[in-house]
């Protein structure tokens, strides 16, 4: 058994190729620190969710991830899929690398390897909700897990034209928020039937987010009230709105004012049924999953995750 070992799981080319910079020095931090771990580096997508359920298999209990949110999307589903123990009994722990971190902005996971490191030793355990999302793709339901934000029609719209610079740590923030800038001309508002709340709702909706953190797109807040371990999702639904208002209030993106808007309204739920006229793509953390109809719901306290002790 390996209960009291990290098993490392390191994407090497998160933000453009920094994780696998670092790594020599986080390992003799760790070394320094006393941390007993074993490595492994991902070469391929999904490589990330096989190595934390073999980990898992082996008998570690301690994961940490040298990535960004897309690793964390991975492992965060190798944790919840596998069935050897309870998820709640694997604890999480993250070294930022990658180019958003929106995950590790929501815990107030430092963003220095340093400081991430230390963490190990001197951070505590909690616990957060995560969700599960069943969708489409080729004609088939499909599931998965997701332990920060769920995006369809718009959101997942620009995750699928940002897609390729995320996979290769490219891009950013910046690149993203002009991703979403730029993209708004050629999208057009979907026919969203939403089931599952106090009341149904349905009408044109720009974008929807099913949130359990706060950020998305390297800081944007989407949804500024959410709280990780309340047993709920916060959900964002931007009505129909053109391109010219979404530029005039993106300072609201920013500022956590996003609910002040008129086009904009917030309901919070543990479970919600989408469907949509046409279909609209679907992502969770970042990563393009397939296409409406969806199901979504809450997994109350389901990851034990490392943060800060203050």
């Amino acid at each position: 058994m390996h209960e009291s070992a990290y098993f490392v799981i390191i994407n090497p080319v998160s933000g453009g190729g920094r994780s696998k910079k670092l790594w020599p020095k986080i390992e003799a931090q760790l070394r320094d620190y006393g941390l007993v771990f074993q490595r492994m580096f991902t070469q391929d997508a999904g490589d990330a969710t096989r190595l934390a359920r073999q980990a898992i298999e082996q008998g570690y209990r301690k994961l940490l991830v040298i990535g960004g949110d897309g690793t964390i999307h991975e492992v965060v589903n190798g944790i919840c899929g596998q069935t050897a123990v309870s998820s709640r009994r694997i604890l999480l722990a993250v070294i930022p690398a990658g180019t958003g971190s929106d995950w590790v902005k929501m815990h107030g996971i430092p963003r220095h390897y340093r400081r991430a490191v230390k963490l190990l030793v001197e951070g505590k355990n909690i616990f957060q909700d995560a969700g599960l999302i069943g969708y489409q793709r080729d004609g088939h339901p499909c599931t998965r897990y997701f332990s920060n934000v769920a995006g369809l029609a718009y959101d997942a719209y620009v995750v699928r034209r940002t897609q390729n610079k995320a996979r290769t740590g490219l891009g950013g923030s910046i690149y993203y928020l002009w991703k979403v800038l730029s993209s708004m001309f050629s999208f057009p508002p979907a026919e969203l039937q939403l089931k599952g709340l106090e009341r149904p709702w349905s009408g044109k909706v720009f974008c929807l987010n099913v949130a359990i953190g706060r950020y998305v797109g390297g800081g944007m807040h989407i949804a500024p009230l959410s709280i990780p371990d309340d047993g709920n999702f916060d959900i964002t639904l931007i009505r129909a709105i053109s391109p010219w208002e979404v530029l005039l209030n993106l300072p609201k993106l920013y500022n956590g004012r996003l609910y002040r808007h008129r086009k904009i309204e917030h309901f919070r739920g543990a479970s919600l049924m989408v469907d949509a006229r046409p279909q609209v793509p679907v992502e969770a953390d970042g990563e393009l999953l397939g296409f409406t109809p969806a199901e979504i719901r809450i997994l109350p306290a389901a990851l034990q995750v490392r943060v800060p002790a203050d």
